[in-house]
């Protein structure tokens, strides 16, 4: 369902049910926002600017496309996703999920999911109990790089708690564009000069086996060759002919 009217007051708004709210309006309501069935959508007009908290709690999904005011946590079980959302202060537990959506490796404006925090918090994170960032969609066609990088979740003011090594990637409901080779995703946080940055996914292209193996074979025939040329001959030896004995 979808609510164009603003909700304001002292109410709070409880997203269940598995199906899905949509929101456009700008709302000011203070009290609490929960998710903890189905989906809440903010949409690109619309925000949750009355500071409550917001939270996301197991078997829900804040799809943030607007503003998000005061605290929002994704708790243990909850997802977030979202494009063009921005949040005051983000909280994201562990054990919670990320969809990022991708259509397009090379359109930096509308190829991918990008969301934006003031601060975001990643504390609660760790080895056994990570965030896992579940790809999906493609690539489209590409340019030929062997590595392509994508800002997905920028931060203005600070980041607490980072460690690669605590969040999972999950690309099983990615597809490759017909002209981007195999590839490994990785995670890195970038820093701006004069403060904040974002979270990076990066794809980097690994070469075919059959190409590689060829590659190679390549290179040790050239090095046989080398060396072989390279090897000094040697010496000519003189034989002298004598005459059978007795003769």
């Amino acid at each position: 369902s979808t609510i164009s009217s603003v909700i304001s007051g002292n109410g709070r708004v409880n997203q269940l049910g598995l199906g899905t709210t949509i929101l456009t309006a700008s709302n000011t309501f203070s009290g609490p926002t929960v998710v903890s069935a189905g989906t809440l959508v903010i949409s690109s007009y619309g925000s949750l600017s009355g500071a409550g908290l917001t939270t996301v709690s197991t078997g829900g999904t804040l799809q943030n496309n607007g503003l998000i005011a005061g605290l929002t946590t994704i708790n243990e079980g909850g997802t977030l996703t979202g494009n063009g959302g921005s949040f005051d202060n983000l909280t994201i537990e562990g054990g919670s999920a990320l969809l990022w959506n991708v259509n397009s490796f090379t359109n930096s404006t509308t190829g991918w999911d990008q969301l934006s925090a003031q601060s975001l918090d990643l504390a609660d994170l760790s080895s056994t109990n990570r965030l896992t960032i579940r790809i999906a969609g493609t690539s489209g066609a590409v340019s030929g790089q062997s590595l392509y990088s994508f800002a997905f979740l920028n931060f203005s003011n600070n980041i607490t708690g980072f460690d690669a090594s605590n969040f999972t990637i999950n690309s099983s409901n990615f597809i490759a564009g017909p002209n981007l080779p195999a590839g490994i995703w990785s995670l890195t946080a970038m820093s701006n000069v004069g403060g904040g940055g974002a979270l990076t996914l990066n794809y980097t292209a690994v070469p075919e086996p059959s190409a590689y193996a060829l590659f190679c074979i390549g290179a040790v025939v050239i090095l046989v060759i080398y060396r072989r040329r390279a090897a000094p001959r040697p010496a000519a030896s003189s034989v002298a002919c004598l005459p059978p004995r007795g003769l």
